[in-house]
């Protein structure tokens, strides 16, 4: 997936994705999103697996500000790299995990 550093999480998302790790094999993000919170657009171009300490509900949203879905995020998932899209935490807690990236 091509990317502009203008898109990444860590820069554009850098309010709610803090850098822990990176080198050139992986990349740790803390994320906090606390409630009532909007992200702005971004994207994550890397394979990743997320680890929720705190799990919300999140709702997440294309490009063009449609909702994509509504779900209850928890546990520890892998995802493959996600498009352009934004992220509302919808819950009445803060949502926090731990997304793991692998620049394979």
């Amino acid at each position: 997936m091509s990317m502009s550093n203008s898109q990444d999480a860590a820069i554009v998302a850098s309010k709610t994705h803090k850098i822990l790790f990176e080198n050139e094999k992986v990349r740790v993000l803390e994320v906090t999103i606390q409630p009532g919170e909007i992200e702005p657009l971004h994207m994550h171009p890397y394979k990743s697996i997320t680890i929720v300490a705190n799990p919300a509900t999140l709702k997440y949203f294309d490009k063009d500000g449609k909702v994509i879905s509504e779900v209850q995020v928890h546990g520890t998932t892998w995802t493959e790299p996600v498009e352009l899209h934004s992220t509302e935490n919808v819950s009445k807690t803060p949502f926090h995990g731990y997304r793991i990236e692998l620049k394979d």
